[in-house]
């Protein structure tokens, strides 16, 4: 504080001078000494940790630490003078145990801390799992200065201790700071007091590994403060680095403006080649400070970031390794991932930089982001290593300045490595025989059916023009489970399974696809190709704009706000027409506006007949391009009746790609409209130009059938299938003359229509399958009442007769001497939304002892039910698993007044049921259980968290 004294006042000097040389006469240990920052961890090791710790005074640098609080051992450092004229220590402990807990306390001179603790990361063969925690933005808010404290120790702190446990240094390993944790870097105090002060108790224990963000303004206090891996490019050490635990890889980038360089990307590539072939990292973490795409602030964004994000997209796919880009810059909440590779966007802020509200500035809802939210918060990533690699990743709210506090989980994922792919969807409509309308036709696909019980996480729709070749599809749409945007979810009531295609060619043929996501980022292979053709329409007209390439200068158009200039290839430093020798720009190059409007006027009078009869569409677009991926150009429509009055209008088309691109749409024309107004506009996001271009502009009226075709879902109207195996014929499962032989048809038809909600089953044996493979099973993903006992001719369930009739489903294929090549599960019930029930039948012959299928090889009831599955007044027999025998159930589920008599697989633990996971709640009524196994502990086993229920008319015992 001196220097900084006499820099502003050189006429103390002498007095400065008088009271210097008077310290260094009074003994040191009379001197007033302060700890400034508190210890603090920094680039851990298995074998090594660096302490870092801030006085005032003092250059004494000493580590005292042990296994005990009695510590025992010393080691000595060194210092430095910072920017602020305090003495920065760092102790370099070294030779230490992996994953091992040490006990430590900081001495300089006559101070010394209190003993703080930490735990070394384990060996990389370790396998061990760990938990990250993840924040940006720090930086504090002159109106609300004490988020970031707060968020730390009422909100991090306490979560952790409630959800993981205690002490701090066994739970938490590491922490993830991509940038801006000081709101100027050259601000010495703001160090000490905004950033290490507050979160002491988290900084004594944990390690933190920053990426610089714009505030740190590059300032040689972030590289005095930090001791980073030095494993980056030579000449920019700590810019950029990479850290190991356990099986992640973290890459901390450099994401500023100065060294938005090759020589980064070229060791980001040097870096995933080595990763690849890393047999010990499965995931591979990068945290950057700037957004490659922002929801709720455009002007963040940084192509760079997307460069790197183009390498970690390309790495997930060559590698089979996930990936995410965590940022910042924005001060809001969002995730998403990409389109075609295992890849998650992550912005982890804002952790106390004041937040980003909807509307405050230019938003975008960008289709990779599944949620966006104008929050403080924090993100926690816990990650399990193993022969099972997988990480969650958890959103937690502390509210926004009006509400802040709490932790409260907003969002979560699972991503695996060992993750198994969706089944390929099947295609229903349009099918090869139909014929759709070309202004609007609903593609629809069956149900989506995920082998390890993944949500459905997207739908991805194609089509084309080549039955083979989708690479330039004439439409295309990828749709995500969820789209939170401006505190609206647009996905609520999408369930996927459907997708409205619109402005294709009318009378020409066209080939559709599909392909289903689950939400731990596996796609599944596409659909079949299915060949359409699309309903022949009459041309009205052809264009009807005047001058629609600015040809003509700006002949026909009318500025109605800003202008509209017609541009020649590269004048006033604009871009290259589309096509012919000029462009329009909206807003504008040489004269510039924030904001521009024109229109031109149709008359289509001429057409009133077939308008006023609802039979008249136009199809308008343009070509439309900006100058950087920022300004907007857009277009509308206004239909206009006789006397000049707007009665009706189309949504806004806009653009911003740099890229010159066909936008196009296609609607109907109002009855009664006389004049179609056409509107051109551009708006400026960034710059001082605005860069909203737009060519060959059109607008033409076609006539025809104008009705949207969809799909109608076959089925009988009585919401029932019939199964008989002895029904005389037909199969339409209509009746019990023409019942399905095969209960798998009735369920195929079952788990496509949501008209068919009962099946009714006919006394006779039905098998699972006929052919030999033993992986087959009933599944049943819709919400239907299955009901056995009949003898094929009752017109209600009362006249059933269980015991005289029964309706046998079995797992018995191949060789009948053997249960062992019998299916692993006779019945899967698995992503229903609403309740299911099984109701009077025989369910026999399952034998669960695969790798991968070890229980339930009576029925397998998923956790991905969301509602309870009923069992009752069934029989189960001859049924074995490793676990679970007659029934494995991870949801809700509800046996009654059944029967259940099995054995078990020799040389397990065994159980006839097994109900397993927080999530299982069973409950057992009027049923008797017996097993064939006198020395297994358990029949019924109750695992994981679930809940059993079993009233007193319940019997259990072996044999």
């Amino acid at each position: 504080m001196h220097l900084l004294l006499l820099a502003r006042n050189p006429h103390a000097f002498t007095f400065a001078l008088v009271i210097t040389l008077a310290c260094l006469l009074v003994p040191s240990d009379t001197k007033a000494q302060t700890v400034l920052v508190q210890p603090y961890l920094q680039d851990a090791e298995p074998t090594s940790m660096v302490i870092m710790w801030e006085t005032n005074t003092n250059t004494e640098s000493i580590i005292q630490y042990g296994l005990t609080q009695s510590l025992g051992s010393t080691k000595s450092g060194s210092n430095i003078t910072t920017l602020g004229s305090t003495i920065l220590h760092t102790v370099s402990l070294t030779g230490l145990a992996p994953d091992t807990r040490y006990y430590y306390k900081a001495v300089t001179g006559g101070w010394q801390s209190a003993i703080y603790d930490f735990v070394t990361p384990p060996s990389r063969n370790s396998e061990k799992d760990f938990n990250i925690v993840l924040m940006s933005d720090m930086q504090k808010d002159g109106g609300n200065p004490n988020i970031f404290n707060n968020l730390i120790n009422t909100s991090l702190l306490p979560y952790v201790a409630a959800h993981y446990g205690t002490p701090l240094s066994d739970h938490l390993q590491m922490a993830v700071l991509p940038g801006d944790v000081v709101d100027n870097g050259n601000s010495y105090l703001q160090w000490k007091n905004d950033f290490f002060n507050p979160a002491e108790v988290l900084w004594r224990s944990v390690p933190c590994y920053p990426a610089i963000g714009n505030h740190e303004l590059n300032s040689q206090n972030y590289f005095n403060y930090y001791t980073l891996p030095a494993n980056g490019t030579p000449g920019y050490l700590e810019h950029w680095y990479y850290k190991d635990y356990s099986n992640v890889r973290v890459l901390a980038i450099n994401s500023n403006s100065p060294y938005r360089i090759q020589a980064q990307l070229n060791w980001v590539d040097s870096i995933l080649n080595l990763t690849c072939s890393d047999t010990l990292i499965d995931f591979v973490f990068a945290e950057m400070h700037h957004p490659f795409k922002s929801e709720l602030w455009i002007p963040g964004e940084a192509t760079y970031t997307g460069d790197v994000v183009a390498r970690l997209e390309a790495f997930s796919e060559n590698c089979g390794k996930p990936t995410v880009h965590f940022f910042g810059h924005t001060h809001a909440y969002s995730r998403g991932q990409s389109r075609d590779h295992q890849h998650l966007w992550v912005n982890v802020a804002t952790s106390g930089g004041n937040i980003d509200y909807w509307g405050e500035y230019a938003n975008v809802d960008y289709d990779e982001y599944v949620i966006s939210q104008d929050e403080y918060g924090f993100v926690m990533v816990e990650v399990t290593a193993g022969p099972t690699p997988k990480f969650v990743l958890k959103r937690l709210s502390f509210g926004d300045q009006y509400n802040p506090g709490g932790s409260t989980q907003v969002d979560s994922l699972m991503i695996r490595i060992n993750n198994q792919a969706p089944l390929a969807p099947v295609t229903l409509f349009p099918k090869t025989t139909d014929t759709v309308s070309s202004v609007c036709m609903t593609m629809e696909a069956g149900a989506f059916t995920d082998p390890d019980a993944d949500g459905f996480g997207a739908a991805h729709w194609q089509i084309s023009t080549d039955s083979a070749n989708f690479s330039a599809p004439v439409f295309e749409s990828w749709k995500q489970y969820a789209n939170w945007y401006n505190e609206i979810n647009t996905q609520a009531n999408d369930d996927l399974t459907n997708e409205e295609a619109s402005d294709l060619a009318a009378g020409q043929a066209y080939w559709w696809r599909v392909r289903y996501r689950d939400q731990s980022l596996a796609w599944s292979p596409w659909s079949a190709h299915t060949r359409f053709m699309t309903r022949a329409l009459d041309t009205l007209s052809t264009n009807l704009v005047t001058n629609p390439g600015a040809e003509n200068g700006i002949t026909g158009w009318t500025a109605t706000t800003g202008v509209i200039e017609s541009l020649n290839p590269l004048e006033c430093a604009g871009i290259n027409p589309y096509q012919g020798q000029k462009y329009f720009a909206v807003g504008a190059l040489c004269v510039e506006y924030a904001f521009a409007s024109a229109y031109q006027d149709l008359n289509i009078a001429s057409y009133s007949p077939l308008i006023d009869a609802g039979n008249v569409i136009t199809n308008y677009g343009a070509y439309m391009a900006d100058y950087a991926n920022s300004d907007e150009p857009s277009l509308a429509l206004q239909f206009l009746n006789g006397s000049g009055q707007v009665i009706g209008g189309t949504d806004t088309i806009r653009h911003r790609l740099s890229t010159w691109m066909l936008k196009q749409n296609t609607v109907a024309v109002p009855v009664g409209t006389r004049t179609i107004r056409y509107i051109v506009m551009g708006t400026r996001f960034s710059g001082t130009d605005n860069d909203s271009y737009l060519d060959n502009i059109f607008c033409a009226l076609y006539a025809g059938d104008l009705n949207c075709s969809t799909y109608s879902p076959p089925g009988p109207t009585s919401g029932r299938v019939y199964v008989d195996i002895n029904s005389p014929g037909g199969e339409d499962g209509q009746s019990w003359l023409t019942a399905y032989h095969k209960l798998g048809d009735a369920l195929l038809e079952s788990n496509t229509d949501p008209s068919v909600h009962e099946i009714w089953i006919a006394d006779g044996t039905y098998p699972v399958t006929s052919t030999n493979a033993r992986d087959t099973s009933f599944v049943i993903k819709s919400a239907v009442d299955i009901y056995g006992g009949f003898a094929g001719f009752e017109t209600s369930i009362a006249q059933r007769d269980i015991p005289n009739h029964a309706s046998i489903l079995t797992g018995e294929i191949g060789d009948t001497s053997f249960v062992t090549d019998n299916c692993y599960h006779v019945l899967k019930v698995q992503n229903n939304v609403d309740t299911v029930v099984i109701d009077g039948v025989h369910i026999r012959d399952g034998y669960a002892d695969g790798p991968a299928d070890l229980f339930g090889g009576g029925v397998m009831i998923a956790v991905s039910n969301r509602e309870p599955v009923m069992i009752t007044n069934c029989r189960f027999d001859n049924n074995y698993a490793i676990q679970g025998s007659s029934v494995f159930n991870q949801a809700k589920a509800v046996i009654n007044s059944s029967l259940i008599h099995n054995a078990v697989i020799e040389g397990t633990t065994g159980c006839s049921i097994l109900n397993a996971g927080s999530h299982a709640l069973l409950t057992i009524l009027n049923t008797s259980v017996t097993q064939q196994c006198i020395t297994c502990p358990d029949i019924i086993q109750n695992i994981n968290g679930a809940t059993l229920i079993a009233n007193d008319n319940v019997s259990i015992e072996r044999e």
